[in-house]
């Protein structure tokens, strides 16, 4: 069964010295519509899944700098990957060395100007962090970001 992406993309402008112009962007999936009732709302969620099993894992490049706002990551997805659905960003402390140190090492809350991105071959995103969600990386001298969607803190 196939699923066909879609975009919508609101541009909006200044009117009567009111309101900030910008963008805003939402992706959609659908599915094979003949699939009626409560069914079909399940299978939609049911394919997505089953996507995601089947799907060649996507690696993105990314670069993140200090600004005096914040973080600012540049996400991008090669030319030649597949796309990328539900990117995600995690602020976390140093990731462990050994399997026995799992756990969760993500700095909650984590303020992000967007997350879960779909992003299409070759398109580049920006994501900013605000400066109220990384006091900890201020006080720490070593950061990094990673393929995997991961700030790390070292």
């Amino acid at each position: 069964q196939d699923i066909i992406l879609y975009r919508l993309v609101l541009s909006y402008t200044q009117r009567g010295g009111l309101g900030t112009p910008g963008t805003a962007e939402n992706t959609y999936y659908l599915t094979d519509p003949s699939i009626a009732g409560d069914d079909h709302a399940q299978s939609c969620f049911a394919l997505l899944g089953a996507m995601r099993e089947e799907a060649q894992r996507v690696y993105l490049e990314s670069r993140c700098q200090m600004s005096s706002s914040g973080i600012e990551c540049t996400l991008q997805n090669a030319p030649n990957n597949s796309v990328a659905v539900m990117v995600k960003l995690a602020l976390v402390k140093s990731l462990p060395e050994s399997p026995s140190e799992e756990g969760d090492h993500r700095i909650l809350p984590t303020l992000l100007s967007d997350n879960y991105l779909t992003m299409l071959p070759g398109e580049t995103s920006q994501v900013h962090l605000p400066m109220e969600s990384i006091e900890l990386v201020e006080q720490s001298t070593q950061w990094s970001c990673s393929p995997d969607g991961f700030i790390e803190i070292l």
